[in-house]
């Protein structure tokens, strides 16, 4: 049985850009590819499409050009 415990994902300190997110996404099809169970390749090719969400979620916040955390904000605005 083929299993992923090889395999550590680890979230990186959010928000995190567009391009990482796709990065991702990209590692997760490339994984998917090699993987022979059919089961497990469409769980990574699931999660490479929350990846790509995550992506469009991150380019719009991107575009709304706000700030990263609240420490950011300035009080008297």
């Amino acid at each position: 049985m083929e299993t992923l415990s090889a395999y550590r994902l680890v979230m990186p300190p959010l928000p995190a850009t567009p391009g990482h997110w796709l990065v991702l996404a990209a590692d997760a099809r490339a994984l998917a590819d090699e993987l022979h169970d059919e089961r497990t390749k469409r769980t990574m090719l699931l999660i490479a499409r929350g990846y790509e969400t995550l992506a469009r979620h991150a380019a719009r916040v991107e575009a709304l050009n706000l700030p990263l955390d609240r420490t950011e904000v300035d009080p008297s605005d």
